[in-house]
């Protein structure tokens, strides 16, 4: 018989600005939003101990603040990023290589658009 572990944060508290609660949360866990593939929800990937993982499920109640008064992410729904699907979907590799980046230098990689006026675009 399996056994799944189902936890919430019981210390949680509201967030305050929810898209800026949500960019912090992100920072912290050094995500990257991916670029393409049409997804219909947010999420991002973040590198752990060498591994990709997709962070979804990320709506209003689930970014809130810790004791510590920092936003943080609770209940989300994780998943690893498999080597078939980085083979497959060159949009999620990239995703995947940018994660990697960050997590190694603590510096978000530059995104194409990013710092352009809308302008020149």
């Amino acid at each position: 018989m399996a056994v799944t572990l189902i936890a919430k944060q019981p210390r949680a508290y509201p967030a305050g600005d929810f898209r800026s609660d949500l960019a912090h949360a992100e920072r912290a866990m050094r995500g990257i939003v991916p670029v393409g593939g049409g997804l219909r929800q947010h999420l991002f990937v973040t590198l752990v101990d060498g591994v990709a993982w997709l962070v979804g499920d990320l709506h209003v109640r689930n970014i809130m603040r810790n004791g510590n008064g920092e936003p943080t992410i609770i209940d989300a729904l994780v998943g690893e990023v498999t080597s078939a699907a980085r083979r497959g979907l060159p949009w999620l590799n990239a995703a995947c290589e940018e994660a990697r980046k960050f997590r190694e230098t603590g510096e978000r990689p530059p995104r194409w658009f990013e710092g352009v006026a809308d302008e020149e675009l």
